[in-house]
């Protein structure tokens, strides 16, 4: 009978090294690479202008390599620009994008068959869509996680910052209610969701009337010739919720054309927190820009960066998430206006908001405020208290 020999400590230090080489993926030796599939042309000056920029300033500082596709919004266009994207050679390892209705599905089903991890962001899964879609890491494994904000609370919040200041102007009908004109998008997810937080509004309280929401398809030609047609159908209107700024914009000039004066005469916002939708509510043509989710881009960005050096997100944010978002108003346009314009996204350090680079850290935190009181102590390194 042979004797095994007992291996020594050393031995059994190489051992374990040589068993953890072989289980780390071999990608891991290299930086992630990510593609983000943007759902508009490039350089159209949308709200993924500003996005796509914070974007590439995350990926610099965690050293991703980070690759945007831009793509017509159209479900077709969409669809073809996705598949070439997880078709590539090399493949990325992740890939980003919004739910874009029945072309998020195709490319869910072909990134899980391909092992492609997928990241779904800003506007999620419609709930007549969730039964065959199902949850994050459900389904499809390779589906890592949804992080998308609270557009139903959005929806609301924006009807009731408008309703109320058009009640306050005293800007009611003979009925004695705020009567409401609604521009929606073309019936996607992320307006679907927004304007039933609208509806949410007007049912749930005694004080409003919604005349009529108009499908503008996210054009500013449409919402300035919808706003013009509902304003003379509608003459009572005092307030028009508008699904983005870019229609909000069109509708002032629609206003204005009629005569009217926004900020008096009617009460107009949106969202996005776009650079000129806020620059509007700090002169008074518009009342509100609803917003912040901008950022939900580089968000993602840093969780799939952690997510690829194994360190997962199941809990700290977690794999479905939904973020409220908040309301700017003439009360603090300026100071956002001012904050936002005057920012270098690039200057700013993302490797904070990174466990890998942080491994005390117990939690995310993703905040505007916190980024632009990173800025201010870079430019005062003696203060010590957030302005925002």
């Amino acid at each position: 009978m042979s004797l095994q020999r007992k291996k020594s400590t050393p031995e059994i230090l190489l051992v374990f090294l040589a068993c953890l080489l072989w289980t780390v993926p071999v990608f891991a030796q290299r930086p992630p690479k990510v593609t983000f599939l943007v759902p508009n042309p490039q350089n159209a000056q949308t709200f993924w202008t500003q996005s796509v920029e914070i974007m590439q300033a995350v990926a610099e500082d965690l050293k991703i390599d980070f690759t945007t596709a831009y793509s017509k919004p159209s479900s077709y266009n969409q669809k073809k620009e996705g598949l070439r994207i997880l078709r590539a050679q090399p493949a990325p390892d992740y890939f980003l994008t919004l739910y874009l209705l029945e072309a998020t599905g195709r490319h869910l089903k072909f990134a899980e068959q391909s092992r492609i991890h997928s990241f779904i962001f800003n506007a999620g899964v419609v709930p007549e869509d969730r039964q065959d879609i199902g949850r994050p890491r459900q389904k499809y494994r390779y589906w890592i996680g949804q992080l998308i904000p609270d557009d139903r609370q959005a929806g609301f919040l924006l009807a009731d910052k408008l309703i109320d200041q058009a009640k306050t102007a005293g800007k009611t009908a003979t009925d004695g209610k705020v009567h409401v004109i609604g521009l929606s998008g073309f019936g996607a997810s992320v307006d679907k969701f927004r304007t039933d937080g609208l509806a949410s509004r007007i049912n749930g309280q005694n004080d409003a009337l919604l005349n009529q929401t108009v499908l503008t398809g996210w054009s500013q030609s449409n919402a300035y010739d919808a706003t013009l047609k509902a304003l003379r159908e509608f003459p009572m209107t005092a307030v028009i919720w508008c699904v983005s700024d870019t229609t909000a914009l069109a509708a002032v000039q629609a206003a204005k054309k009629l005569g009217k004066t926004p900020g008096k005469d009617l009460f107009i916002g949106g969202m996005d927190w776009s650079p000129p939708g806020i620059k509007a509510v700090a002169s008074g043509d518009m009342a509100v820009t609803v917003g912040g989710h901008f950022l939900q881009g580089a968000e993602a960005l840093i969780l799939v960066h952690d997510h690829y050096y194994g360190i997962d997100f199941v809990n700290d944010p977690g794999i479905d998430v939904e973020t409220p978002m908040t309301a700017i108003t003439t009360v603090n346009a300026a100071q956002y206006l001012h904050a936002l314009n005057t920012i270098d996204w690039h200057k700013i350090d993302f490797r904070k908001y990174s466990k890998k680079y942080n491994p005390a850290m117990k939690h995310y935190d993703f905040s505007l405020d916190k980024l632009l009181d990173q800025q201010e102590k870079q430019k005062n390194p003696d203060r010590d208290s957030n302005s925002f």
